[in-house]
């Protein structure tokens, strides 16, 4: 299962910065019981400052407005 996750990683009078990660989990079943195994990658930055809002990803590049929306309809109320 893969989901995406909001975590706020720095504020201040200025800026907040908000990292989305993107966690994966597995279960594998067995005939003895089971494990959960998991990742968290990082997927994009947003920062939120004087300026405006705006979204880069892992390579340094803009990411649509519409597409955070889509992701995360409650960041204005966040932000």
């Amino acid at each position: 299962m893969q989901t995406q996750r909001l975590c706020e990683i720095y504020s201040d009078n200025h800026y907040t910065l908000h990292a989305v990660e993107s966690l994966e989990t597995t279960r594998i079943k067995s005939k003895t019981g089971g494990s959960w195994y998991g990742s968290i990658k990082p997927t994009m930055i947003i920062v939120h400052g004087p300026d405006g809002t705006y979204a880069l990803d892992m390579d340094a590049r803009r990411v649509d407005p519409g597409r955070l929306k889509e992701i995360f309809p409650e960041l204005d109320k966040l932000l």
